[in-house]
C-alpha cells in the first residue's frame, strides 16, 4: 500500500469530517467515517508489508531467489549507515517496489518478481537505494503527520467559512480538495528528496533514472499487450495536461524525475 495515497486520503477525509460535523450534516456517519480513515493509515503505518497479501514471502540472506537482492540491501544499508530493512518478495510481474514499516528498526522493503526479472542489477541497487532513502528520512511517519496537519487545517479552514457562508455541503467539498491537493503536493516533494539521497546512497544518480525509465518501458508495453498499440497513445499528452496531471498526483511523473536524476550527475536533459 502506498503510504503516499493512504495518506492524501486521510488529510481529506479529516477535513470532510471536521467541516461534516460543524455544520450538522448527519453526524451519524462522523465517527465510522474518522474511525475508518484513521484505521487505514494506522494499518499501514504499523502493518507494512503484512498488508501486501498471500504472495508475499520473506527473503533470508541465502535463500532463492532471494540471495542477490539481500546482498544488495545489505550493501546499500551500510553505506546509508541504518540497519539492514527486513526484505519480502511480492508475486506479481508488475516491476514495483516500497518500503513500509515504522521506520528504524522496524522497516520493510518488498519487491517484486517481475521488478528482479526485468531490471538490471544497477537498476535493482538504484531502486533498493530510493526505498532505502524513505527509511531513512522517515517519510511513513511524515507524511502520516502531514496527512494529520493538512486535514485539520483545511477542515477548521473551511469550518469557519461554511459558518459564516452557510454553504456547508460546497465547503465541505472544496475543504477536502484543498486538504488532498496540500498532501500530493508534500508526498511528492518527499519522491524527489529519495531520489536525491537514494543517488548519494547507490552512488550514481543514472542507476535511479535507468530504473525508471526501464519500469516506465515495462509497464508501457504491458499496457499495449493488454489494450492494444492505441494504449499507447493514452501515454502521450501534450504539456498543459501533463501539468494538470502532475498537480492531481502522489507521484512526479517518470520524466521530471529523470530530468533531475540526469543533473545531478551533471548531464543535460535528455530531451533538449
Amino acid at each position: 500500500m502506498s503510504y503516499a495515497r493512504t495518506a492524501t486520503f486521510l488529510s481529506a477525509t479529516i477535513a470532510m469530517t471536521l467541516v461534516w460535523t460543524g455544520v450538522g450534516v448527519d453526524i451519524v456517519w462522523t465517527v465510522p467515517l474518522t474511525a475508518a480513515a484513521v484505521g487505514v493509515i494506522a494499518a499501514a503505518y504499523w502493518f507494512g508489508t503484512r498488508m501486501a497479501g498471500s504472495r508475499i514471502v520473506r527473503l533470508r540472506r541465502n535463500g532463492l531467489p532471494g540471495a542477490a537482492i539481500t546482498t544488495i540491501t545489505q550493501d546499500l544499508s551500510a553505506r546509508a549507515g541504518v540497519a539492514v530493512p527486513r526484505l519480502f518478495l511480492v508475486d506479481s510481474q508488475s516491476p514495483n517496489a516500497f518500503a513500509s514499516g515504522r521506520g528504524q528498526p522496524n522497516a520493510s522493503i518488498a519487491v517484486t518478481t517481475g521488478l528482479l526479472a526485468s531490471l538490471s542489477e544497477h537498476q535493482i541497487r538504484g531502486v533498493v537505494a530510493h526505498e532505502i532513502a524513505h527509511i531513512v528520512r522517515d517519510d511513513a511517519r511524515f507524511l502520516t503527520l502531514a496527512a494529520l496537519g493538512c486535514g485539520l487545517i483545511a477542515g477548521a479552514g473551511g469550518l469557519a467559512i461554511a459558518h459564516e457562508t452557510g454553504y456547508g455541503l460546497l465547503v465541505m467539498a472544496l475543504s477536502s480538495c484543498a486538504a488532498g491537493l496540500c498532501q500530493m503536493w508534500i508526498s511528492r516533494t518527499r519522491e524527489h528528496g529519495a531520489d536525491r539521497l537514494g543517488a548519494d546512497i547507490c552512488g550514481n544518480p543514472l542507476w535511479i533514472a535507468a530504473a525508471l525509465e526501464r519500469i516506465e518501458t515495462v509497464n508501457l508495453n504491458a499496457a499495449a499487450s493488454l489494450r492494444g498499440d492505441w494504449a499507447l497513445e493514452t501515454f502521450q499528452f501534450g504539456s498543459r495536461r501533463d501539468r494538470l496531471l502532475s498537480v492531481l498526483s502522489t507521484h512526479p511523473s517518470i520524466g521530471d524525475r529523470i530530468v533531475r536524476l540526469r543533473r545531478l550527475a551533471g548531464l543535460s536533459d535528455p530531451w533538449v
